[in-house]
């Protein structure tokens, strides 16, 4: 293969994977020279908070009729952050985020909901952007397009019959926070970031909706929905997932049925797996 050939094959996995234009997936590419990893890796902290941030979505694409549309248009990765651009949301998505953020009952000083650490801020010079960070750690994620206004409101909220405190801003622990931490069991979130920082090898023009949630403690289920169910497009789809360019490393164990009705993905460095299913709309 030439040295043109090759740097245009990767080149094009980066803009397929990001949704990122081809002339700025080039000019990465051309940047990080002989260096094969055209996405970069996160670090274990960005892993973490990607995990956290959209694990509590369940969708990661929702669009044509779904009540709480919503698509990524483009990622934009590095080592110690992630921005995500928004075309649409909808007030679903918008508790899917405020959902990540911990709340706790303070009588039993145990979790109620979400990632203990986490905390968000809006970005003064942009505002239409909610930025995401676990405390004392160097990691973000930022996610573009969203009404602030209208997040800060919906954090606002929660059932009025439970006595839930919460905090979303503050640089401080607390006690419920420290507890959660010492054993929560992070194996299946930890195979969010990996599929994130794929997301355009599953988002094409025929998807109508990308759903994930926990199926074992240590299995990490996806369900694409798309019109577009061909040999050639499932083909497609798994060299993108596996290709040697990315890192961690994704590994195909089986696969089961016509164009990857349901296949498993081994994960370097992570003991769950990841279970995708390819279904028809």
């Amino acid at each position: 293969m030439s040295t043109h050939t090759r740097l245009q094959r990767r080149a094009l996995l980066r803009s397929r994977l990001l949704h990122e234009p081809y002339h700025l997936a080039r000019s990465h590419v051309l940047a990080v020279g002989s260096d094969d990893v055209v996405v970069p890796a996160p670090s274990d902290a960005q892993s973490r908070l990607e995990g956290a941030v959209f694990h509590g979505l369940g969708y990661l694409h929702a669009v044509g009729g779904y009540p709480d549309d919503y698509r990524i248009h483009r990622l934009l990765p590095t080592e110690h952050a992630l921005e995500v651009w928004l075309t649409k949301h909808s007030d679903g998505f918008l508790r899917g985020l405020v959902g990540a953020l911990p709340t706790w009952y303070p009588e039993d000083r145990v979790l109620a909901n979400g990632h203990p650490g986490l905390r968000y801020r809006s970005i003064r010079t942009q505002p239409d952007t909610v930025e995401f960070f676990l405390l004392h750690e160097q990691c973000a994620v930022r996610v573009h397009g969203v009404d602030v206004a209208a997040f800060e409101d919906a954090c606002a909220v929660h059932d009025p019959e439970e006595d839930l405190q919460a905090d979303r801003t503050g640089h401080t622990l607390s006690a419920a926070e420290l507890g959660e931490l010492e054993h929560r069991d992070r194996r299946v979130d930890a195979l969010i970031s990996p599929l994130i920082r794929r997301l355009g090898a599953l988002g094409t023009d025929e998807v109508r909706s990308i759903d994930l949630w926990r199926t074992h403690p240590d299995v990490l289920s996806v369900e694409k929905f798309t019109a577009d169910r061909s040999e050639r497009t499932f083909r497609r789809l798994l060299a993108d997932l596996i290709s040697p360019h990315l890192r961690p490393q994704m590994t195909v164990v089986k696969t089961d049925g016509a164009a990857g009705y349901r296949t498993v993905f081994r994960v370097d460095g992570h003991t769950a797996q990841l279970h995708l299913r390819v279904q028809s709309s």
